[in-house]
Protein backbone atom coordinates (compact mmCIF):
# COMPACT_ATOMS: atom_id res chain seq x y z
CA UNK A 1 0.00 0.00 0.00
CA UNK A 2 2.91 2.38 0.99
CA UNK A 3 5.01 1.49 -1.97
CA UNK A 4 1.82 2.22 -4.10
CA UNK A 5 1.25 5.57 -2.75
CA UNK A 6 4.92 6.38 -3.12
CA UNK A 7 4.88 5.12 -6.97
CA UNK A 8 1.98 7.67 -7.34
CA UNK A 9 3.17 10.64 -5.84
CA UNK A 10 6.19 9.95 -7.58
CA UNK A 11 4.40 9.97 -11.27
CA UNK A 12 2.66 12.57 -10.36
CA UNK A 13 5.93 14.41 -9.43
CA UNK A 14 7.27 13.80 -12.68
CA UNK A 15 4.60 14.67 -14.78
CA UNK A 16 4.33 18.09 -12.78
CA UNK A 17 8.14 19.22 -14.00
CA UNK A 18 7.58 17.76 -17.52
CA UNK A 19 4.66 19.84 -17.53
CA UNK A 20 6.55 23.09 -16.06
CA UNK A 21 9.20 22.45 -18.41
CA UNK A 22 7.24 21.84 -22.00
CA UNK A 23 4.74 25.64 -20.35
CA UNK A 24 8.33 27.30 -21.29
CA UNK A 25 8.91 26.25 -24.63
CA UNK A 26 8.20 29.25 -26.61
CA UNK A 27 5.24 28.58 -28.93
CA UNK A 28 4.65 24.92 -27.50
CA UNK A 29 4.15 26.29 -24.23
CA UNK A 30 0.61 27.31 -24.77
CA UNK A 31 -0.62 24.20 -26.53
CA UNK A 32 0.64 22.46 -22.87
CA UNK A 33 -1.57 25.04 -20.83
CA UNK A 34 -4.93 23.91 -21.81
CA UNK A 35 -6.96 21.03 -19.84
CA UNK A 36 -7.54 18.28 -21.68
CA UNK A 37 -11.10 18.55 -22.22
CA UNK A 38 -10.71 22.26 -23.77
CA UNK A 39 -8.19 20.27 -26.41
CA UNK A 40 -11.25 17.99 -27.34
CA UNK A 41 -13.67 20.91 -27.54
CA UNK A 42 -11.04 23.09 -30.05
CA UNK A 43 -10.19 20.25 -31.68
CA UNK A 44 -13.85 19.02 -32.77
CA UNK A 45 -14.68 22.30 -33.98
CA UNK A 46 -10.98 23.39 -35.89
CA UNK A 47 -11.21 19.92 -37.61
CA UNK A 48 -14.64 20.68 -39.27
CA UNK A 49 -13.44 23.85 -40.06
CA UNK A 50 -10.73 23.19 -41.33
CA UNK A 51 -12.44 20.15 -43.39
CA UNK A 52 -15.03 22.55 -45.02
CA UNK A 53 -12.52 25.23 -45.78
CA UNK A 54 -10.22 22.63 -47.19
CA UNK A 55 -13.23 20.70 -49.65
CA UNK A 56 -12.14 22.62 -52.78
CA UNK A 57 -8.43 21.48 -52.96
CA UNK A 58 -9.64 17.73 -52.32
CA UNK A 59 -12.22 18.32 -55.34
CA UNK A 60 -9.24 19.59 -56.81
CA UNK A 61 -7.19 16.43 -55.75
CA UNK A 62 -10.10 14.23 -56.77
CA UNK A 63 -10.85 15.36 -60.11
CA UNK A 64 -6.62 15.64 -60.85
CA UNK A 65 -6.07 12.94 -64.00
CA UNK A 66 -3.83 10.18 -62.62
CA UNK A 67 -0.82 10.16 -65.26
CA UNK A 68 -0.47 7.63 -67.58
CA UNK A 69 0.98 4.18 -66.23
CA UNK A 70 0.28 5.36 -62.79
CA UNK A 71 -3.26 3.69 -62.76
CA UNK A 72 -2.05 0.89 -59.93
CA UNK A 73 -0.67 3.50 -57.37
CA UNK A 74 -3.47 6.04 -57.42
CA UNK A 75 -2.35 6.48 -53.74
CA UNK A 76 1.19 7.66 -54.69
CA UNK A 77 -0.39 9.63 -57.58
CA UNK A 78 -2.88 11.14 -55.39
CA UNK A 79 -0.18 13.07 -53.04
CA UNK A 80 2.30 13.37 -55.57
CA UNK A 81 -0.77 15.92 -57.57
CA UNK A 82 -0.92 17.25 -54.09
CA UNK A 83 1.53 20.73 -55.19
CA UNK A 84 0.12 20.76 -58.49
CA UNK A 85 -3.31 21.03 -57.22
CA UNK A 86 -2.45 22.71 -54.13
CA UNK A 87 0.08 25.89 -55.03
CA UNK A 88 2.23 27.96 -53.20
CA UNK A 89 -0.29 31.30 -54.03
CA UNK A 90 -3.33 29.37 -52.88
CA UNK A 91 -0.89 28.24 -49.56
CA UNK A 92 -0.38 31.87 -48.71
CA UNK A 93 -3.87 32.62 -49.00
CA UNK A 94 -4.74 30.60 -46.31
CA UNK A 95 -1.92 31.27 -44.02
CA UNK A 96 -3.47 34.67 -43.88
CA UNK A 97 -7.13 33.67 -43.49
CA UNK A 98 -5.88 31.45 -40.41
CA UNK A 99 -3.63 34.08 -39.01
CA UNK A 100 -6.52 36.75 -38.68
CA UNK A 101 -7.81 35.19 -35.47
CA UNK A 102 -4.27 34.74 -33.52
CA UNK A 103 -3.47 38.66 -34.58
CA UNK A 104 -7.07 40.01 -33.51
CA UNK A 105 -7.46 37.97 -30.28
CA UNK A 106 -5.94 40.07 -27.81
CA UNK A 107 -7.80 43.17 -29.72
CA UNK A 108 -11.29 41.65 -28.76
CA UNK A 109 -10.10 40.16 -25.57
CA UNK A 110 -9.04 43.85 -24.96
CA UNK A 111 -12.64 45.23 -25.86
CA UNK A 112 -14.64 42.33 -24.44
CA UNK A 113 -16.99 43.37 -21.18
CA UNK A 114 -19.70 41.57 -19.68
CA UNK A 115 -20.89 44.92 -18.22
CA UNK A 116 -19.85 48.21 -16.41
CA UNK A 117 -16.83 47.75 -14.08
CA UNK A 118 -16.80 44.02 -15.30
CA UNK A 119 -13.39 42.34 -15.27
CA UNK A 120 -11.89 41.69 -18.39
CA UNK A 121 -10.30 38.22 -19.56
CA UNK A 122 -6.88 38.32 -20.47
CA UNK A 123 -5.33 35.74 -23.01
CA UNK A 124 -3.13 32.94 -22.74
CA UNK A 125 0.37 32.81 -21.63
CA UNK A 126 2.85 32.84 -24.33
CA UNK A 127 0.17 35.14 -26.63
CA UNK A 128 2.89 37.55 -27.15
CA UNK A 129 5.34 35.63 -28.96
CA UNK A 130 2.44 34.15 -30.57
CA UNK A 131 1.39 37.39 -32.06
CA UNK A 132 4.82 38.02 -32.87
CA UNK A 133 5.29 35.10 -35.12
CA UNK A 134 1.44 35.42 -36.84
CA UNK A 135 2.88 39.02 -37.86
CA UNK A 136 6.25 37.88 -39.35
CA UNK A 137 4.64 35.23 -41.20
CA UNK A 138 1.69 36.79 -42.49
CA UNK A 139 3.89 39.88 -43.94
CA UNK A 140 6.62 36.84 -45.50
CA UNK A 141 3.54 35.24 -46.75
CA UNK A 142 1.70 38.54 -48.12
CA UNK A 143 5.09 39.52 -49.92
CA UNK A 144 5.71 36.53 -51.33
CA UNK A 145 2.24 36.56 -52.83
CA UNK A 146 2.23 39.67 -53.97
CA UNK A 147 5.41 39.20 -55.72
CA UNK A 148 4.51 35.81 -57.01
CA UNK A 149 1.31 37.34 -58.61
CA UNK A 150 3.02 40.41 -60.22
CA UNK A 151 5.04 38.07 -62.43
CA UNK A 152 8.64 39.41 -61.60
CA UNK A 153 11.24 37.03 -62.93
CA UNK A 154 14.26 38.82 -60.76
CA UNK A 155 12.44 38.57 -57.39
CA UNK A 156 11.28 34.48 -58.12
CA UNK A 157 14.82 33.88 -57.71
CA UNK A 158 15.77 35.63 -54.73
CA UNK A 159 16.63 33.38 -51.46
CA UNK A 160 13.63 35.25 -49.85
CA UNK A 161 11.19 33.78 -52.63
CA UNK A 162 12.97 30.56 -52.74
CA UNK A 163 12.81 30.09 -48.78
CA UNK A 164 8.92 31.16 -48.43
CA UNK A 165 8.10 29.06 -51.39
CA UNK A 166 9.50 25.97 -50.48
CA UNK A 167 8.42 26.14 -47.23
CA UNK A 168 4.99 26.76 -48.00
CA UNK A 169 3.44 23.85 -46.76
CA UNK A 170 5.49 24.06 -43.35
CA UNK A 171 4.12 28.15 -42.96
CA UNK A 172 1.00 26.92 -43.71
CA UNK A 173 0.56 24.41 -41.02
CA UNK A 174 2.41 26.32 -38.29
CA UNK A 175 -0.67 29.10 -39.29
CA UNK A 176 -2.98 26.09 -38.65
CA UNK A 177 -1.24 25.58 -35.21
CA UNK A 178 -1.39 29.74 -34.28
CA UNK A 179 -5.25 29.58 -35.20
CA UNK A 180 -5.92 26.20 -32.77
CA UNK A 181 -4.32 27.97 -30.13
CA UNK A 182 -7.22 30.77 -30.42
CA UNK A 183 -9.28 28.33 -30.30
CA UNK A 184 -8.41 26.68 -27.26
CA UNK A 185 -8.46 30.10 -25.56
CA UNK A 186 -12.20 30.69 -26.54
CA UNK A 187 -12.79 27.37 -24.59
CA UNK A 188 -11.16 28.26 -21.46
CA UNK A 189 -8.42 29.91 -19.32
CA UNK A 190 -5.51 28.37 -20.00
CA UNK A 191 -4.23 26.40 -16.52
CA UNK A 192 -1.20 28.58 -16.31
CA UNK A 193 -3.38 32.01 -16.32
CA UNK A 194 -3.86 31.99 -12.36
CA UNK A 195 -5.13 34.88 -12.57
CA UNK A 196 -8.22 33.81 -14.45
CA UNK A 197 -8.68 30.48 -12.18
CA UNK A 198 -8.24 32.31 -8.89
CA UNK A 199 -11.11 35.16 -9.86
CA UNK A 200 -13.28 32.46 -11.21
CA UNK A 201 -12.92 30.36 -7.62
CA UNK A 202 -13.13 33.37 -5.58
CA UNK A 203 -16.57 34.76 -7.26
CA UNK A 204 -17.86 31.30 -7.18
CA UNK A 205 -16.87 30.88 -3.31
CA UNK A 206 -18.64 33.97 -3.17
CA UNK A 207 -21.93 33.04 -5.03
CA UNK A 208 -21.96 29.74 -2.47
CA UNK A 209 -21.51 31.80 1.02
CA UNK A 210 -24.28 34.37 -0.30
CA UNK A 211 -26.88 31.53 -1.23
CA UNK A 212 -26.64 29.35 2.17
CA UNK A 213 -26.65 33.16 3.88
CA UNK A 214 -30.24 33.18 1.66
Amino acid sequence: MFLKKYFNRTLLRIFEILSGLLLKIPLLGPFFSFSYSSHKRAFGKGFFIWLISTVPIFASLSFHPVPEGEITKIGDSFFSSLNSAFSVSEIFLYVAAYLSAPLLLGVFRYFEQEGEGARRRGVFRGYGLVWIAALLLLIATAMAYSHAKSGEAGFSITYFYVFVSGNGLYFYFLAIYLWYLTLLDNEGPARSNYGDIKSLGEKRAVDGLEGRIE
